[in-house]
């Protein structure tokens, strides 16, 4: 806990939760949120996690995300 150094991730969670505010169901929300907006490729690629926790999150938001390799093949080969 020097000035200008930041927290490290027990530090913040310690600093969370004394006063009652628990983080993961959070993230876990904004997780589950981004994929139900992004395909769960984008996700796996910007976060770095694995694709088939990606997909366990889209499993979660309860989207189909099955056309999505047809609509880049399309994209990229010009068709509409």
């Amino acid at each position: 806990m020097l000035p200008g150094h930041p927290l490290g991730r027990k530090a913040f969670n310690d600093q969370l939760t004394r006063p009652g505010i628990h983080a993961r169901p959070a993230r876990t929300a904004a997780l589950i949120a981004l994929v139900a907006e992004l395909p769960p490729p984008v996700p796996a690629e910007l976060l770095d996690v694995h694709i088939h926790i990606a997909l366990k999150w889209a499993h979660h938001a309860q989207r189909d995300w099955s056309a999505y390799p047809t609509a880049r093949i399309t994209d990229r080969d010009g068709g509409g």
